[in-house]
């Protein structure tokens, strides 16, 4: 990549000070309803399981 192209992609000052904490917040977990809140602390509860068993098996 070129000192231009890459002076042409990066994002200038001005750029950043414009940005707001709302705007850069990533990671949202959108539980609308039921069922997918059922999957999600489902998917949980058996993360948490399995390291258990994993722990006191060994």
């Amino acid at each position: 990549m070129t000192d231009q192209t890459r002076a042409e992609t990066e994002p200038t000052d001005k750029e950043y000070e414009s940005r707001t904490a709302e705007k850069l917040r990533q990671g949202r977990i959108v539980l609308h309803n039921r069922r997918r809140k059922l999957i999600f602390f489902g998917g949980l509860a058996v993360l948490v399981l399995i390291v258990l068993m994993l722990r006191f098996a060994g």
